[in-house]
């Protein structure tokens, strides 16, 4: 059973998908049991943004306060930034090329944050994590009828 190829069990997805598997060197059901993340953000341990340390690996929680897109002057690049709040401070989010974050990420929406802290010059007070991991907290409420 671990033997069969991938394309056994994932008859719905596409071959683009297939091939980008397989340059992964995962042909197998085998392989992808076996294969594991090269990086994990471990979110179960959050601080506090007032206890960052400028250069520390971290993960935050905060709601949304402020969500925008900016263009490089030079490159004309898009660049999504937010910046939340955990009730002890600020933080600024910063990913590049991802306008469509815009749609998903609006204010008030609680998320987790997982990075790098940066301090960022132009803002001063404000540290901030550059592409970093995120994850969007969804409350789901279950209605049961009798």
């Amino acid at each position: 059973m671990l033997q069969l190829p991938l394309s056994f069990f994932l008859k719905g997805v596409w071959k683009k998908n297939l091939t980008s598997l397989k340059k992964l060197g995962l042909f197998k059901v085998e392989d992808l049991l076996f294969y594991f993340p090269t990086k994990y953000k471990d979110f179960s341990k959050i601080k506090k943004i007032s206890e960052l340390k400028i250069g520390e690996e971290a993960s935050v929680k905060g709601k949304i306060i402020k969500a925008e897109i900016k263009k490089t002057l030079k490159t004309k690049r898009t660049i999504f930034e937010i910046i939340i709040d955990d009730g002890t401070g600020l933080i600024k989010g910063v990913w590049f090329g991802k306008p469509y974050l815009l749609k998903i990420l609006k204010p008030g929406k609680e998320v987790y944050l997982a990075g790098k802290a940066y301090f960022d010059d132009f803002y001063g007070f404000y540290l901030f994590l550059v592409d970093s991991v995120l994850q969007v907290m969804i409350r789901r409420i279950f209605s049961f009828f009798m």
